[in-house]
C-alpha cells in the first residue's frame, strides 16, 4: 500500500520498508547505485588501486661485466705503481745529480745556470738529450776556463730549467729568456757556442738581439728540414692523451733502454768515452719533463728550421761551423756543410773521424775554433767535399780517358830539362829512402818491445 508524504517531490511515491519482497528490495538497491560514504570507506581501508605486477622475460647476464670491474681494478693499480715507481727513479736521479749552479727568474720562467772564471763571455747551449753538465763532462770546458768567462745554460725544460706550459717554447722564444738571463748577468757581446738542436735558439739570438752574441760556434747542428733522427725519438711520447700517458709511465723506461744504444751512435765512429759513462746523467734526460721537451722540439724540427731558414742570409755576426766527418745523427754534408755556404761570414771545419758528439771526441779542436773565433783570428779549416754520391761502375770511356791523361803527362815531362826530372826522381829516392828509414825504425823498436 502507498500513500502520499509531504516530503516527497511531486509524481514520487515513498516506498516503507516491508511493503516490498525481497528481491524487489535487491532490485530498488541496485538502481540507487552504491552508497559514497560506504565507497570512500573502503577506499581509505584499502589504499589506491595497485596494478599487479607483470611477468618479465629475465634480462641476459653481461658477459663484460664478469671481467671489466677487475680489470679496472688491476689497471688503475698498474697505472698507480708506474706512476710511484718512475716517481721514485726520478728523485733517485735528482739526488745523484743534483742542481750544479744558481737559479734566476727571467722571461716567465726559471732557468738553472753555471757561472765560471773570468774573461770575454762564452755561453753554451747543449742539445736534446743531455743538461748543462754535458759540457762540464766533456774536456772542453776545462780548455776554455784559463782564457774567458763561461756560462752554460740549461735550455728550458732541460736539466733543472723550467718549461711553463703557458708558452709554447720555440727557439725564438728560448732565445728570448737567454737573453734576458745574460742581460741580467751582463754577459753582453759573448761568443754563443750551441750543439744540435741548440744551434736554433742561438741562431733566433743573434738574429733577434742585438748586442749578445758578436760570434757563433754551431756544432754539429741541425739547421735544415728532413732530418729523421730527432723526429723519430719523438714521435711517440708527442701523441695526445697517449703520449703524456706513455711519458708518466713507461716512457721513461724504454728511454733508459734504449739510451745506451743512442750514445753509441752519437761518437760514433769513436768509442764513448769511459768518463761519459760514468757521469753521463741518464736519470735526469728521462725524467717525463723532460721527455715532454724533447718530444716538442723534436717533433717539430722540419716546421722550425724551415722558418728560421729564410733568414740565415740575415746574420751579420761571424759563424764558425764545426762537424764531424763521421756525424750519424745530422749528416755533415746535408746540414753543417750546407749552412756554411748559406750563411755570409761563414766558416766550415770538418773534424776527421768524430761523431755527432764532436765536442767530446775532438774536444781540443772544438777548443781552438772556439778560441780563435773569440779573438777574431779565424783561419779556412775544410776537410774537402763529399765524395760523389752518384759515382757507379768505372766503364770502359773512363779507362781510355785516364789512359789518354796520363800519356799526355809524360810527354809533358819530356818536354822537361834532366834538372827537373833529376830532381823528381830524386825526390821520389829521398820519399823511399825516409819510408825505409822509419820501417827499420819501426822494426827495431818492435824488436827492443820483444827483446824486453
Amino acid at each position: 500500500m502507498t500513500m502520499a508524504d509531504d516530503t516527497a517531490p511531486a509524481g514520487a511515491t515513498l516506498v516503507k520498508d516491508g511493503d516490498l519482497a525481497p528481491e524487489r528490495e535487491a532490485e530498488v538497491e541496485l538502481a540507487a547505485g552504491p552508497d559514497p560514504a560506504f565507497e570512500r570507506d573502503r577506499l581509505v581501508e584499502r589504499g589506491p588501486p595497485i596494478d599487479e605486477p607483470r611477468e618479465r622475460a629475465a634480462a641476459p647476464p653481461n658477459k663484460a661485466s664478469g671481467w671489466l670491474t677487475p680489470a679496472a681494478v688491476y689497471g688503475g693499480a698498474a697505472l698507480l705503481t708506474a706512476v710511484m715507481y718512475q716517481a721514485g727513479k726520478r728523485s733517485s736521479a735528482e739526488a745523484e745529480h743534483p742542481p750544479i749552479g744558481r737559479f734566476l727568474k727571467v722571461d716567465g720562467t726559471t732557468l738553472h745556470y753555471t757561472d765560471i772564471g773570468e774573461g770575454s763571455p762564452i755561453v753554451l747551449l747543449h742539445g736534446i738529450g743531455t743538461t748543462l753538465e754535458d759540457w762540464f763532462i766533456s774536456p772542453l770546458m776545462d780548455l776554455l776556463l784559463p782564457h774567458h768567462r763561461v756560462i752554460a745554460i740549461d735550455r728550458p725544460g732541460h736539466g733543472y730549467s723550467d718549461r711553463p706550459a703557458h708558452s709554447r717554447w720555440t727557439p725564438e722564444r728560448q732565445a728570448r729568456a737567454i737573453a734576458h738571463l745574460l742581460h741580467r748577468l751582463g754577459a753582453h757581446d759573448a761568443v754563443v757556442v750551441a750543439h744540435s738542436y741548440g744551434v736554433l735558439p742561438a741562431i733566433a739570438l743573434a738574429l733577434q738581439h742585438e748586442g749578445f752574441a758578436r760570434a757563433l760556434v754551431l756544432i754539429a747542428g741541425v739547421y735544415y728540414p728532413g732530418s729523421t733522427h730527432a723526429k723519430a725519438a719523438a714521435t711517440a711520447p708527442a701523441v695526445p692523451i697517449l703520449g703524456p700517458l706513455a711519458r708518466m709511465t713507461v716512457a721513461p723506461s724504454i728511454a733508459r733502454a734504449a739510451l745506451p744504444a743512442m750514445i753509441r751512435a752519437s761518437f760514433e765512429p769513436q768509442p764513448v768515452p769511459r768518463r761519459f759513462h760514468e757521469e753521463y746523467p741518464a736519470g735526469l734526460v728521462t725524467r717525463t719533463s723532460q721527455l715532454d721537451a724533447g718530444a716538442e722540439e723534436g717533433s717539430r724540427v722540419d716546421s722550425t728550421a724551415e722558418r728560421i731558414g729564410k733568414h740565415y742570409p740575415r746574420i751579420a755576426c761571424p759563424v764558425t761551423v764545426v762537424t764531424g766527418s763521421g756525424d750519424g745523427i745530422f749528416d755533415p754534408d746535408e746540414q753543417s756543410r750546407r749552412f756554411a755556404g748559406d750563411v755570409p761570414h761563414a766558416r766550415l771545419i770538418v773534424v776527421p773521424a768524430s761523431g755527432h758528439m764532436v765536442h767530446h771526441s775532438g774536444a781540443a779542436r772544438v777548443a781552438a775554433a772556439i778560441l780563435e773565433t773569440a779573438s777574431g783570428e779565424v783561419e779556412e779549416d775544410d776537410q774537402g767535399a763529399p765524395p760523389d754520391a752518384d759515382a757507379g761502375l768505372l766503364s770502359d770511356e773512363d779507362a781510355a780517358a785516364g789512359s789518354s791523361n796520363d800519356q799526355q803527362s809524360f810527354d809533358d815531362a819530356d818536354e822537361d830539362d834532366g834538372t827537373d826530372q833529376g830532381t823528381t826522381s830524386g825526390g821520389r829516392g829521398r820519399a823511399a829512402s825516409g819510408a825505409s828509414s822509419a820501417s827499420r825504425s819501426s822494426a827495431k823498436r818492435r824488436s827492443a818491445s820483444k827483446k824486453g
